[in-house]
């Protein structure tokens, strides 16, 4: 179906264009022809065409077309359609091209106008759509008639009209929207052999895309070996490569791609410069291993490394490497890292190997893991092959890059004559490889019994060990020949043997679950049950730890203790519970019959059965079995060891119980609610004092939270740092939490080891929603914490003036200080800034005169930081010395704050109200300390300017006795009594004098 739609657009589409072009018959012949279709099922259509229907309304009017208009005959005389144009004839009428248009509808009737008319406007932006549509799906012959029909109508095919094609096709059509792709690459990716012919040329064949990948790196990857021909025909480069670095056949190596390898070796391709050996060897193994060992696509595999031609003969293609007079090509290899004589070796073709020898290729030459031609030929076991190198002067000892010689190779595939032959040609029984194994310990873990009488009839040391100190008799326990091991204990191997972690023949046994070689061993008087290895572990700790069941009952059977305790203190059991292994575990458990006067007495019963399991045993953690088996959501395990009488509540060395690990490790509720309906205490603390609740809600598991409450446990008590479950959940700021907590009698008040209660952590957390809600419940808002901080203070620090109203409210004290130096919360709220919380602190009568370090008071403070909005508050406080803070802002100099003062209506003249211990004024504060600025203030609201001090001074003695040359002049101005005298009788002048400020003295009688 999708061929005719297609074949009907393709054909309505050239209707079009042949009556638009001249055509006089009006009614053209409908024929079934449609030999210039794509008919070639090489060529993959899509499960649904890609072809818009409203660009294209043939389809869309007509899901299943008419046999008749399938096809239409395109105008065979091209010559006379180019005569008409070339003379601008055009005789037919535009309705008479309308009528010719009866087998579409009446949509594309409309649309199509423009084709029908090349004199007419063309509307290129639906001729380029539609050419991109059917392009992909044309045979060449239709595609070469198109380029003419385009040429007639002066719409040549451009590379910019190209270029507009492809995007317009892959925007639409591809599904991974590479817009970056041309239609060139589009066509290789997708193998369209016939859009690629087409669109190629010689300039794009190489080009490169941002990844600098070629079209054959495109068509490799996509593995579409049609078009690597293809391409390879037409002279790609073969060994290219990508940003990478890869070339075709490193991407072909990739895919795993045969053909697409042998294809582009054939054609000498390459591997990337710095491929390894490995790939290189794999590529020899796939190519060898492939339908046929000796010739791939018609190949030697020694030709592969040497000249690219056919041969039939092995022989022949030895040969012809020798004709070419290239001694290079006997040794080396451009594509793998082989030579021909290990690749011949590799062959069997003993002829092809003399002839090579014959032409001097190097008998000892290495490849891959450096392997010597005399490994490859050991390694196959070919007595005459081995015999010929050796001849040859292969070195026998060679040894590859694991330390094997050709004799560990022989050895290994049990190959006997070759063996012997090596050993007849003094090939070194002993030599070691790099783990010190020699050929008998190889023999013996494979089982090649055969093998083994053969080397230790030629004097194989059958006690000779590895670097892990394994004899061959180990190895052959390991390997679980049993009968290597008959032998070898026969001809006196030692049966005492352990390796380099102390593993014994048994624990070796055990851990490989070879039951029917432990029974052997075991049979032996020389062997023990209970030997220990290294790590102080018996054959059982290791045949539970391995989950080996049946080599484990074996051993019970024997005798092995189930309470022997390793270097950790464990015991099987907790192996067993460790790794959930309920079958162990129930092995481990069972118990053999009692005697009847013991299981009357059920207390004794019980100390006995687990005593003899020890199930209660601690490990050096002080962990039990049950606690690995909670620890890690074993429940049925669990659930059997509690069975068995486990002490649910017993403590590890970190005071953790089983319910305090199974919480502490993410397990299902189902198993903690069966260990607390057993009896697990929820109260038992850890060593850092903590409960299991305590880690729930530090964890905030509120499942586990709602279910713990509802067994009533002590929400009350404190771990080592003091903190309840509330301090905890009030630090979270959980509120749904610390709800649960104080409704199941959490004390809010609780102080932990800083003295902090919950409400402290409230506030030093600011979680303001749960203040709100718990402010009320709190008996006593004073506490102090270690600090000597309380509510208020914390909440004066923050600067919220609602917590500290709230504090206020509750009958938080204003005036308490945080320690022996009197900072209070209006000391806090100054130095911070906060000036609404000072006012809020004031007229709730905090102290303006508490003093804190270096004498600040809260009136300094609001003075020094010139807090005028606060002035109207001082008016009527006064410190220790009677000193007003209008004295104390003459005195500091603060300007504003004076002129505050006067304005708020503060006293400036003598009042002992407001006069300090030296019975002084402002004024004379300021002129003593040289205030300018604030004298005028004062003296501007009418200031006694002759008042006279405890000690007889005026605030002209002071101005003149400090030097305060303007103040002099300025109090001289407004007519201050020159001949006042203090106590001493002196006057201002004579002060002046004293003090050696003759100028002031000048202005003074």
């Amino acid at each position: 179906m999708q061929r005719l739609i297609l074949s009907h657009l393709v054909i309505s589409f050239f209707l079009l264009l042949t009556l638009g072009c001249g055509g006089n018959n009006p009614n053209p012949a409908i024929t079934n022809d449609s030999s210039e279709l794509v008919n070639d099922d090489s060529l993959s259509l899509p499960n649904t065409l890609p072809i818009s229907p409203i660009n294209n309304p043939v389809i869309a009017s007509s899901p299943s077309l008419p046999v008749e208009t399938d096809a239409v005959a395109v105008p065979s005389n091209q010559n006379t359609i180019e005569e008409d144009v070339s003379n601008g004839s055009n005789t037919m009428t535009v309705d008479e091209r309308k009528a010719n248009l009866g087998l579409l509808t009446p949509q594309p009737r409309d649309q199509l106008i423009h084709f029908l008319s090349p004199r007419e406007k063309i509307n290129l932006g639906l001729t380029i759509p539609l050419l991109a549509e059917i392009i992909p799906y044309m045979s060449p012959g239709l595609i070469n008639k198109l380029k003419r029909v385009n040429d007639f109508l002066n719409m040549h095919i451009t590379e910019l009209i190209k270029e507009k094609i492809i995007k317009d096709l892959y925007e639409k059509y591809d599904e991974n929207k590479d817009t970056n792709a041309t239609f060139l690459q589009l066509a290789v990716r997708k193998g369209n052999i016939e859009a690629a012919k087409f669109l190629i040329g010689k300039n794009s064949l190489n080009n490169r895309d941002e990844y600098h990948k070629t079209l054959l790196h495109e068509a490799v990857t996509n593995e579409h070996i049609n078009m690597v021909v293809f391409l390879i025909a037409k002279e790609a480069d073969i060994n290219t490569k990508d940003k990478d670095g890869n070339t075709p056949l490193d991407l072909a190596f990739e895919h795993k791609n045969i053909e697409i390898m042998k294809l582009l070796l054939k054609k000498e391709g390459k591997f990337r410069d710095d491929a390894d050996d490995k790939k290189r060897s794999h590529l020899l193994k796939i190519l060898n291993n492939d339908n046929r060992p000796l010739v791939v696509m018609g190949l030697t595999l020694l030709h592969l490394f040497n000249h690219n031609k056919e041969y039939t003969s092995k022989t022949n293609a030895s040969q012809d490497a020798i004709d070419t007079g290239n001694s290079n090509h006997v040794n080396t290899s451009p594509y793998i890292n082989a030579s021909a004589l290990h690749l011949a070796i590799l062959e069997g073709n003993l002829e092809t190997i003399k002839l090579l020898i014959n032409q001097k290729a190097d008998i000892n030459s290495k490849i891959g893991e450096n392997y010597t031609p005399l490994h490859v030929a050991a390694y196959i076991g070919r007595k005459d092959i081995i015999k010929l190198l050796i001849d040859s002067n292969a070195n026998i000892h060679a040894k590859c890059n694991d330390g094997n010689t050709p004799l560990h190779y022989a050895t290994m595939l049990s190959h006997i004559e070759a063996a012997n032959l090596l050993l007849e040609q003094e090939a070194e029984i002993e030599m070691p490889n790099d783990l010190w194994e020699t050929p008998l310990h190889i023999a013996a873990e494979q089982g090649h019994l055969g093998m083994v009488k053969l080397l230790i009839e030629k004097g194989a040391d059958f006690n000779t060990q590895d670097k892990e100190e394994e004899t061959p008799l180990y190895k052959a326990v390991k390997g679980g020949k049993i009968e290597v091991i008959k032998f070898l204990l026969f001809e006196g191997a030692d049966i005492n043997t352990k390796n380099i972690h102390g593993y014994t023949l048994v624990h070796i046994a055990a851990e490989k679950g070879h039951s029917d070689i432990l029974m052997f061993l075991l049979k032996n008087e020389n062997i023990h049950v209970q030997v220990r290895d290294n790590r102080n572990q018996t054959p059982l700790h290791v045949a539970i730890g391995s989950g080996n069941l049946g080599v484990a009952g074996l051993l019970l059977n024997y005798g092995a203790s189930m309470c022997d305790r390793d270097d950790q203190g464990a015991i099987p059991l907790h192996l067993a519970a460790l790794n959930g292994n309920m079958e162990a575990v129930k092995l481990l458990t069972s118990i053999g019959p009692l005697p009847q006067h013991i299981i009357e007495n059920e207390e004794s019963t019980t100390l006995i059965i687990q005593t003899r399991l020890g199930i209660n045993t601690n490990n050096e953690l002080g962990c039990t079995p049950l606690h690995h088996a909670a620890s890690n959501g074993y429940i049925e395990i669990v659930q059997l060891l509690l069975k068995k009488g486990a002490d649910i509540n017993i403590k590890n060395k970190e005071g953790f119980t089983p319910l305090y690990l199974a919480v502490m490790n993410n397990n299902d509720i189902h198993l903690i609610t069966t260990l607390i309906k057993t009896g697990a205490d929820i109260n038992i603390q850890d060593n850092q004092g903590n409960t299991a609740l305590h880690f729930i809600v530090q964890k905030e598991r509120f499942e586990l939270i709602r279910y713990f409450l509802s067994n009533d446990p002590n929400v009350n008590i404190k771990n080592t740092k003091g903190q309840t479950l509330l301090h905890i959940a009030t630090q979270l700021g959980n509120i749904e939490m610390v709800k649960k907590l104080i409704d199941k009698g959490a004390d809010i008040s609780i102080q932990d080891n800083q003295g902090n209660t919950a409400l402290h952590f409230m506030f030093q957390k600011e979680r303001f929603e749960l203040i709100r809600c718990f402010l009320d419940n709190a008996p006593n808002v004073n506490i102090k914490n270690t600090k000597g901080q309380t509510l208020l203070h914390i909440a004066t620090q923050l600067g919220n003036i609602e917590m500290v109203k709230k504090l206020i409210e509750k009958g938080a004290n204003v005036n308490i200080s945080i320690n022996h130096h009197g900072q209070t919360p209006l000391h806090l709220a100054l130095e911070k800034g906060y000036t609404g919380i000072a006012r809020l602190l004031i007229e709730n009568g905090a102290n303006l005169n508490a003093r804190y370090k270096y004498f600040n008071t809260p009136v300094r403070l609001i003075l020094k930081k010139g807090y005028t909005e606060l002035a109207g508050l001082l008016l009527e406080s006064a410190d220790k010395q009677r000193n007003s803070p209008l004295h104390l802002a003459a005195q500091g100099g603060y300007t504003r704050m004076v002129q505050h003062l006067i304005d708020a209506g503060a006293k400036i003249n003598l009042d002992i109200d407001f006069t300090n211990r030296d019975g002084r004024t402002p004024l004379h504060l300021s002129a003593k300390h040289g205030h300018r600025a604030i004298v005028q203030l004062l003296l501007d609201a009418n200031t006694n300017i002759d008042e006279q001090d405890c000690f007889g001074l005026s605030p002209l003695h002071l101005a003149a006795r400090e030097g305060h040359q303007e103040i002099v002049e300025l109090l001289i101005r407004v007519e201050a009594d020159l001949n006042l005298q203090n106590n001493a009788d002196h006057t201002a002048r004579d002060l002046a004098i004293q003090k050696g400020h003759t100028a002031i003295a000048g202005l003074l009688p």
